[in-house]
């Protein structure tokens, strides 16, 4: 009998199929065959779930926690953190109890101080170095020696400033500066108190409104008239003041230009600044040791500053 030829493609296919499926059950069967009778493999178990990490456990709170060390009752520490808390309850409740507890503080305080006052008047008296009276007298007699003292001084180191340097005064004209005149003759170049008569100083005025003293006044940034500068030969000018002054002031400001700029040596600058006479030098506080123990810092410090051993 013939096939109808409508038959052929799925015969065709079916054969197709049967052929790879048998190909695939073959490469399946020979990729075990070197295994034996155990040629077959189970399949990877799943892992079993790891259990979770325990939360750490709590510390338990020390009952004997470090607790602040307790103040001793009425001394500066106790007083310093228990004067405000009286304070505040005096004022917002202020019973006889409550302010009688805050005015018995405050007399603690009182009396503390009063001992260490008096202890310190004791350590001064009896301590040279201390004792600011060997730096500057206090005794009313004494004042009148030490005033008289210090104007001569003053008077030797301005002396000394005349023979090294100069004095220039701007001025401007009568219309701009009515009371240049008057502190040119009266103070500057007076027959009594001015720097040429007193001290000697040789004394120039340069008026700003001239060619020469216009361009000396934009060198110098000047603003204001009168203008006081010491002149250092050969190139050193110092701004001694812009303005009016007295006598005695002009004297001072010209011994501090004087002092800034290095014009005076140190004996000099002594003799006419008696109140820094005897100042612990930066060199020498720098010099302290360290110790985690204040006082012995400080006892090593006194040592070194006065030489004494105790």
């Amino acid at each position: 009998m013939k096939t109808p030829t409508y038959f052929l493609p799925g015969v065709l296919l079916l054969a197709c199929l049967g052929s790879a499926h048998a190909q695939d059950a073959d490469s399946q069967f020979n990729r075990y065959q070197g295994d034996g009778y155990y040629w077959y493999k189970k399949e990877a178990e799943a892992a079993a779930p790891k259990k979770p990490a325990s939360a750490p456990k709590p510390v338990e709170a020390n009952a004997k926690e470090n607790k602040p060390a307790q103040l001793k009752p009425l001394s500066v520490a106790w007083i310093k953190a228990n004067m405000p808390i009286l304070l505040e309850k005096a004022i917002e409740d202020p019973t006889r109890e409550n302010v009688s507890n805050y005015m018995y503080a405050q007399r603690v305080v009182l009396d503390r101080s009063q001992a260490f006052s008096d202890m310190a008047t004791d350590v001064v008296a009896s301590d040279g170095y201390l004792d600011e009276n060997n730096r500057v007298p206090m005794a009313a007699f004494a004042q009148n020696t030490f005033i008289l003292q210090l104007a001569e001084s003053k008077r030797a180191a301005m002396k000394f400033l005349s023979t090294k340097t100069g004095v220039w005064v701007f001025v401007d004209k009568p219309d701009k500066c009515r009371a240049c005149a008057t502190y040119v003759n009266d103070i500057v170049k007076s027959n009594v108190v001015g720097l040429e008569t007193k001290f000697g100083f040789n004394v120039r005025v340069i008026d700003v409104s001239s060619p020469g003293g216009m361009i000396a006044a934009q060198r110098f940034n000047l603003k204001l008239t009168p203008t006081t500068m010491l002149v250092s030969p050969p190139d050193s000018y110092y701004i001694v003041s812009q303005g009016l002054m007295a006598a005695t002031t002009l004297q001072d400001k010209i011994l501090v230009a004087a002092r800034m700029n290095g014009v005076l040596d140190k004996s000099t600058i002594e003799s006419i600044e008696p109140y820094s006479k005897g100042l612990i030098t930066k060199e020498t506080l720098n010099s302290a040791e360290y110790s985690d123990d204040p006082a012995v810092v400080m006892s090593k410090f006194r040592t070194r500053l006065t030489g004494d051993e105790k």
